[in-house]
């Protein structure tokens, strides 16, 4: 349909350059030469008429599909929007969780309940905190343990020392009335001498 066009347009350039501006007379009836170039005016204005609806079929396709695929990303952008919500919130509850279950154990702990533990299945971070904190409570329990088991030492170790003190004592008190009696009788002996 182009090239029939450009061809037409060619030939009404050629009618117009022939017929009106280089002709050697202008003979010709003027309502031919109009009813020729409107033909050809007609025909382009069809073209025109046409390319123009064709054009604006396109851009209406084009308008169509740009909408979808605004919308498709919208709703691509929705979904991934509410998937890593519902990721952050599961991310949320479950470190709340574990630093309840945290808190919890500690507050035992500040009570005095040294068989208090934290139990936490996550190889995460709140994991290696739950461990750790395990760990310290086992090394508190057998510190004070080991404090206990010190202490009765000491305490067996001090009644030792007591009842050596005891029968050191009675040692000395009969060391000394023996010493007496030795004293008396030396006495007695130098005053009847």
């Amino acid at each position: 349909v182009a090239d029939r066009l450009e061809e037409q347009l060619a030939q009404s350039l050629v009618l117009l350059e022939e017929q009106l501006m280089l002709a050697d007379d202008l003979d010709r009836p003027w309502g031919e030469f109009y009813e020729a170039a409107s033909a050809t005016q007609v025909q382009v204005y069809r073209f025109v008429d046409g390319a123009l609806a064709q054009v604006e079929r396109r851009l209406q396709q084009r308008e169509q599909y740009q909408n979808r695929l605004l919308w498709v990303l919208q709703g691509g952008a929705l979904l991934v929007l509410l998937i890593s919500s519902y990721l952050m919130m599961g991310f949320v509850t479950s470190v709340r969780a574990s630093i309840a279950a945290i808190l919890r154990s500690a507050k035992r702990l500040s009570a005095g309940d040294l068989t208090t533990r934290v139990v936490l299945d996550s190889r995460d971070e709140m994991g290696q905190l739950a461990k750790d904190f395990n760990a310290m409570v086992e090394k508190i329990h057998r510190l004070i343990e080991t404090v206990f088991h010190t202490t009765s030492a000491v305490n067996t170790q001090a009644g030792s020392v007591g009842e050596i003190a005891h029968q050191s004592s009675r040692a000395v008190d009969e060391q000394r009335r023996e010493t007496e009696q030795v004293a008396t009788a030396v006495t007695q002996m130098v005053a009847s001498v």
